[in-house]
């Protein structure tokens, strides 16, 4: 029940996340110390990396290794199917539950891994990124903190998307916040993920689980449309929120 969120269901829930982040911490150091080493011994001259190589291969075994364990830890275990549910696809729905703060992370963690999947392409990033389900409880929070300022649902919604973007939700292979990089497109790419995530959110509707996906690749579209708007708004909670609830609307 809505209201039966005991303080050790939250002691529990905030467990689980902190594994979850520590399984996909690993697994992601993994990918990039894979990745970095092949880099680096394709580049070695052929009388060194010829001896190297084995070695090279043995530990890029270990990485692929602890990636498959790792990611079957968490999705088997502790984050099963990615989730869609009536309770927890509006924002509106999100925010009355207790537990609210680990329902929007969770949906976050979920959404992210989607738009940034779908939006790499169109924007030409060739990237892997983590994406932190903690930091998105902790953006949570601490937007809440602020919420009782904003009537509108829509507003707190532009509160979360500057701070999903400051909290580094969205991080890079060696894990600083991919908004902070020297490559455009990626400062694109997560602004409109973050947006897009919001957008759906905040789309009043009936929840229809066959059509969600095809609804979040819609805002996707839309946010990359409007990404000068997204820009302009910058951190401001009210434009960002009034952005949202126009184009909610259009969805």
């Amino acid at each position: 029940m809505q209201n039966e969120y005991t303080f050790s269901a939250f002691v529990f829930d905030n467990v689980v996340l902190v594994l979850k982040e520590g399984l996909r911490g690993v697994r992601h150091l993994s990918l990039y110390a894979r990745s970095l080493g092949l880099r680096v011994t394709a580049h070695l001259p052929g009388f060194i990396r010829r001896p190297t190589r084995s070695a090279v291969l043995h530990v890029d075994h270990l990485a692929e290794k602890v990636e498959r364990r790792t990611s079957d830890v968490v999705h088997h275990y502790l984050d099963p199917e990615i989730t869609r549910d009536s309770e927890t696809a509006t924002f509106a729905k999100i925010l009355i539950r207790e537990n609210a703060a680990v329902l929007f992370a969770k949906t976050t963690y979920d959404n992210l891994k989607i738009t940034l999947e779908y939006l790499s392409p169109t924007l030409e990033v060739n990237d892997k990124f983590f994406i932190s389900e903690m930091l998105s409880a902790c953006a949570y929070r601490k937007s809440a903190a602020h919420f009782n300022a904003f009537e509108k649902d829509c507003t707190k919604a532009g509160f979360l998307v500057a701070q999903l973007i400051r909290q580094g939700v969205i991080r890079t292979r060696k894990s600083k916040n991919a908004v902070k990089s020297s490559e455009l497109n990626v400062i694109q790419l997560v602004k409109v993920s973050c947006f897009a995530h919001m957008l759906w959110l905040v789309i009043a509707r009936e929840y229809l689980p066959e059509r969600e996906r095809d609804l979040l690749y819609a805002c996707c579209d839309l946010s990359v449309v409007i990404f000068e708007q997204i820009e302009e708004a910058g951190d401001d909670p009210q434009m960002l929120g009034e952005l949202l609830k126009v184009h909610a609307e259009i969805i």
